[in-house]
């Protein structure tokens, strides 16, 4: 009994402490790393709200652009390497690294328009390297029911990136430009911090296809048509010059 009111007064309590990251109340959640540190990498087990069970902090300070807690969490010790437990999460969901939540997120932002979802977009990327020196994994895979949605960082930004910039590209000039920009640095980034990139490469995206065959490789016409076009034309270009230099 005891051990199952220590279960409900934790959930209550990440309960509120994602609600106050949520409001951007920085000075509440400083006072509560302050009494206790390990809260940092505690995580939601209540059972609602289904979006946060199974989630640090971190994770929902990324999801909601909370940058000023983001920096809290990580300068308190808070795992850059987090991702999800299976066993923990409501049945079909999908787990995450944070890296890759950030990858997305870095993309997903540019396509709200305005001078703040750009600047946001930035400081995604300033993230993600933040996340890659303290050790987050640059090759840790997403976990799914379904395989093929088992991605690596590399992934999830060749296919975010591939989504933006095509939404982009005639709407929104200057975030099509800058979601250019960005998805380089995180390139550099991956494989400074020890992405494999042949390993990513050889694997499939759908069904026999490997990511090679569907981001790198030039496109087969054919009758199909290559929806991968802009980020293929990114990634060609940018290995293309690490093999001449």
């Amino acid at each position: 009994m005891f051990e199952n009111i220590k279960t409900i007064w934790r959930a209550e309590t990440m309960n509120v402490l994602f609600k106050e990251i949520r409001q951007g109340n920085i000075e509440n959640i400083r006072e509560r790393i302050e009494k206790n540190p390990a809260v940092v990498n505690e995580v939601f087990t209540g059972k609602k709200p289904l979006k946060d069970i199974g989630q640090s902090p971190l994770q929902v300070a990324l999801k909601c652009a909370e940058f000023d807690i983001i920096d809290l969490l990580l300068n308190n010790g808070a795992d850059p390497d987090f991702i999800e437990n299976p066993s923990q999460v409501p049945p079909g969901s999908m787990c995450c690294p944070v890296i890759s939540d950030a990858i997305k997120y870095a993309m997903d932002t540019l396509l709200y328009t305005g001078t703040k979802h750009i600047e946001q977009s930035l400081r995604y990327v300033g993230i993600i390297e933040r996340l890659l020196v303290l050790g987050a994994d640059p090759n840790k895979k997403r976990i799914d029911k379904n395989p093929i949605n088992n991605w690596q960082p590399l992934g999830v930004l060749a296919a975010g990136g591939n989504y933006i910039l095509k939404r982009t590209r005639s709407d929104d000039p200057e975030a099509y430009c800058i979601a250019n920009k960005n998805i380089i640095t995180i390139l550099d980034l991956l494989i400074k911090y020890g992405a494999d990139v042949e390993d990513w490469l050889d694997n499939g995206v759908w069904g026999d296809e490997s990511n090679r065959k569907a981001y790198l490789d030039d496109f087969e016409i054919k009758d199909e048509v290559d929806f991968n076009r802009e980020i293929r034309t990114i990634f060609q270009e940018y290995f293309n010059r690490q093999t001449n230099t």
